[in-house]
């Protein structure tokens, strides 16, 4: 009950009074400090939080979304930023308020997702080393690994790169996941591969080419709600 009442306040009340900053090219994490800090301020007054849900967008769609996040068992914070590697976690603690943010969160139990921008905007060399960093700094975080996207559509949006290239770059990914992070992986790849579908029916758990719908979102944070 707790954490529903405090979903409640935080996407109702806090929330829309609390504005996002200037978008950083550089680390579009910035833009959000403000809303991370709010949300453990405000998660004090309810015990604080049982766990913490960060990454890119597809962490992020379940964040946004009140329907998925009022129904946890226990108090969750939704600190996700789209657009976002480990990498730029890394980075952004670097900063002065990333510090802050660091300082905050650093013995919370973490459930993640990292790695697809990774292969999304060409940064594979960099992945192995910002995964196993943040590892290092989270070693007892839960990660959740890529699902593998609509790989015939990037291949018409990125003509240089074929279906086959871009769903390579998913399973070395979802391999750096596993070696780094063990037995404290989420498999939702193997979930969704299983499913046996093409791209065009992949429309049933992707709203577009990489993220998931609001279907999805739902039946993700229903399954993560078993194992938390």
């Amino acid at each position: 009950m707790r954490n529903k009442i405090f979903q409640w306040l935080w996407f109702k009340i806090i929330k829309p009074l609390t504005k996002v900053g200037k978008k950083d090219i550089d680390n579009p994490l910035t833009q959000n400090t403000k809303r991370f800090m709010r949300q453990i301020f405000w998660s004090k007054f309810f015990g604080g939080p049982d766990y913490i849900l960060l990454g890119h967008s597809n962490m992020a769609v379940i964040t946004e979304s009140y329907d998925a996040m009022s129904e946890f068992n226990g108090l969750v914070l939704g600190l996700a930023q789209g657009g976002t590697t480990a990498t730029d976690y890394l980075i952004y603690f670097c900063s002065a308020e990333g510090r802050q943010f660091f300082n905050k969160i650093k013995k919370m139990k973490i459930v993640c997702s990292l790695a697809g921008n990774y292969a999304l905007q060409n940064k594979m060399k960099d992945a192995y080393d910002g995964l196993r960093a943040f590892h290092d700094l989270f070693p007892n975080s839960i990660i959740i690994n890529e699902p593998p996207a609509r790989y015939g559509w990037l291949e018409k949006f990125e003509g240089n790169i074929t279906a086959e290239e871009w769903k390579k770059r998913f399973v070395e990914l979802n391999k750096m996941i596993s070696e780094i992070w063990q037995e404290r992986v989420i498999d939702v790849y193997s979930f969704v591969n299983n499913l046996d579908l093409s791209d065009d029916e992949k429309i049933l758990i992707f709203k577009d080419i990489v993220h998931y719908n609001k279907y999805a979102v739902l039946a993700i944070a229903t399954f993560l709600r078993t194992v938390l």
